[in-house]
């Protein structure tokens, strides 16, 4: 990640701006899930945003992938406060 780019995750503000970015740039199939969320919950799509992201770092592309593809077609989208890290 660029020094530019490192710069939004220190900004609390910035920060679920640029992990949405990066999980919209990962595939198209990504935009109906994230606003889903943002939807469902409006204030509390930063979070949910976060730990999409944590999620992402953890398992990986492909796998959150598959897991969005299913949430989308199945409809159903679900989050938990869950510790992703470890």
């Amino acid at each position: 990640m660029s020094e530019h780019a490192q710069e939004f995750f220190t900004s609390p503000t910035k920060k679920p701006y640029a992990q949405r970015q990066i999980l919209l740039d990962l595939d198209p199939l990504v935009e109906p899930y994230l606003t889903e969320l943002v939807h469902r919950r409006p204030q509390a799509w930063a979070e949910d945003v976060d730990l999409t992201y944590q999620l992402y770092e953890k398992v990986g592309r492909t796998e959150l992938l598959a897991a969005i593809e299913l949430a989308v077609e199945a409809r159903c989208i679900v989050l938990h406060n869950h510790d992703f890290s470890g």
